[in-house]
């Protein structure tokens, strides 16, 4: 009876270890954080690592703390870096053959693959790797110049 007694006691008594993810932000989690997004983690794939705290942790964290909002934009300007060397080694991958030919399959795969890098980084890097809208004159040396003419009807 007294081991039953102890059993339902013990059922009835809050437990001391914590539940859930870390959300207590150290310098130390949040470094880790930012290296894991420095290297081309997302907040999903951070959040699926054991002991990482989750995708909403971080977002709030963010909201909450200029300091890791800083680190953490810097985090992912290295990642758009970081993009840029990984389009290189996908370039450089030589496609298998398939029948004599080079597979057509795995071609697409690896554009799409740098397609969405590049968009990824024009997003991320806008200055840097965005798309340049240049508004100069035709020599590249002055600014646009806008000439509206009327024409008299003959």
């Amino acid at each position: 009876m007294a081991a039953k007694n102890s059993a339902t006691r013990s059922a009835q008594q809050p437990s001391s270890r914590k539940v859930g993810r870390p959300s207590i932000r150290t310098p130390e989690n949040a470094k880790a954080v930012c290296d894991l997004i420095a290297s081309g983690n997302s907040l999903r794939q951070i959040g699926k690592i054991k002991g990482m705290p989750s995708k909403p942790a971080i977002v709030e964290w963010l909201n909450e703390d200029e300091t890791f909002a800083a680190q953490y934009a810097r985090a992912r300007a290295e990642q758009a870096d970081h993009q840029f060397d990984e389009i290189q080694e996908i370039s450089d991958e030589v496609p298998p053959l398939v029948d004599g030919k080079m597979d057509s399959a795995f071609v697409a795969w690896q554009r799409n693959r740098v397609d969405v890098r590049k968009w990824r980084m024009s997003k991320l890097l806008p200055k840097k790797y965005g798309d340049k809208l240049a508004l100069t004159d035709p020599t590249g040396e002055g600014p646009l110049q806008v000439v509206i003419q009327r024409f008299a009807a003959e």
